[in-house]
């Protein structure tokens, strides 16, 4: 699917969807998709800094963005263009899970790990 010098890792599939955290730039980890219907690559997230750990389930993709001081998760929704960060901004989040229009990650708010939740379904999202 991808044939290159530098790495490829993390891969994630949802239908005709393929994600994964990619080293060709030879900087940092992007994000990248592949669609296998249209066989069309795009570049999901490039920003400065690191993106990795990326998880896709129908038209939202989510990775842990490292691009700041702190470890952030990061929403893309493919149909709409729109892009959403999690978290308290004071603490590490990530491992990161998508499904159905929602996003769960691990948040290192007030020393301890926990799981929160945000549905960006309808009139829900946020």
């Amino acid at each position: 699917m991808v044939n290159l010098s530098r790495g490829q890792w993390a891969p994630s599939i949802s239908g005709d969807r393929v994600v994964w955290q990619d080293y060709r730039s030879g900087a940092a980890f992007d994000i990248y998709m592949r669609n296998l219907t249209t066989d069309s690559e795009q570049v999901i997230c490039a920003d400065p800094g690191r993106q990795w750990l990326p998880k896709v389930s129908g038209d939202l993709v989510t990775w842990v963005d490292s691009s700041g001081e702190e470890w952030t998760i990061t929403a893309y929704n493919l149909t709409s263009g729109v892009r959403y960060q999690f978290g308290s901004g004071t603490a590490d989040q990530c491992w990161s899970e998508v499904s159905d229009g929602r996003v769960v990650w691990m948040d290192y708010r007030d020393n301890q790990n926990k799981v929160y939740l945000s549905d960006l379904t309808g009139s829900n999202a946020s």
